[in-house]
């Protein structure tokens, strides 16, 4: 029986996809993995599960996080490193890759639109392991191409403006308002009063001298 994914809403045109089947890493480990990696960037999604394998970053476990022990400098409380499960992933998102070259998309700007980790068929160990169950997990993916935003010439510092452009996009026109006129101040002249009491003085003394 063919395995179905569970995007519905799958472009052929605009979207690459990949499908791991039977694969043998943990549910659960691939569950959390695709929590974390889902609306990533492609790339970053590669390199965030080979710092993983690394042992530089860990995976936040949400829900599988019985007697999970914390992370430091995190940011996040339980996490661990999935190194089988990481390895597995990580070739199935490079042949993500590899498909969206050959539909001519952009593959250094895929964004993962969807990440589905799925319990697969009941596989039996053999051998001395009889009767035991082995791991099997389906998992998919399915990215997509986004454009990256464009530049507008007028949100750009002018050191970063090249010279050609500079010269294609019009000066600021500065519009000179004009000076307006000083209200001429009149000042009145004094007045000068006749004092007719002190000739009247002047001439009663000079009497009196006499």
């Amino acid at each position: 029986m063919a395995f179905k994914g569970s995007f519905q809403a799958y472009d052929s045109k605009t979207m690459a996809k990949v499908v791991g089947t039977h694969l043998p890493i943990s549910s659960k480990n691939s569950r959390e993995i695709a929590r974390v990696i889902a609306g990533m960037n492609l790339d970053a999604a590669i390199k965030y599960l080979e710092d993983v394998m690394d042992k530089k970053r860990a995976v936040p476990y949400k829900r599988y996080n019985r007697d999970t022990p914390h992370r430091k400098g995190n940011g996040f409380g339980a996490g661990r490193f999935p190194n089988k499960s990481s390895m597995f992933i990580i070739n199935l998102l490079k042949s993500l890759k590899a498909n969206a070259s050959d539909k001519s998309l952009d593959s250094d700007n895929l964004q993962i639109v969807h990440v589905a980790a799925q319990r697969g068929s009941v596989l039996w160990h053999y051998g001395r392991l009889r009767g035991r169950r082995r791991k099997c997990t389906h998992f998919e993916a399915i990215a997509k191409a986004i454009d990256k935003p464009k530049k507008d010439v007028k949100t750009m510092d002018k050191k970063a403006i090249p010279k050609e452009i500079k010269e294609k996009v019009s000066p600021e026109v500065k519009v000179e308002k004009p000076a307006q006129k000083k209200e001429e101040i009149k000042v009145a002249a004094p007045k000068v009063e006749n004092k007719p009491a002190l000739k009247k003085k002047e001439n009663a003394t000079v009497e009196n001298k006499k």
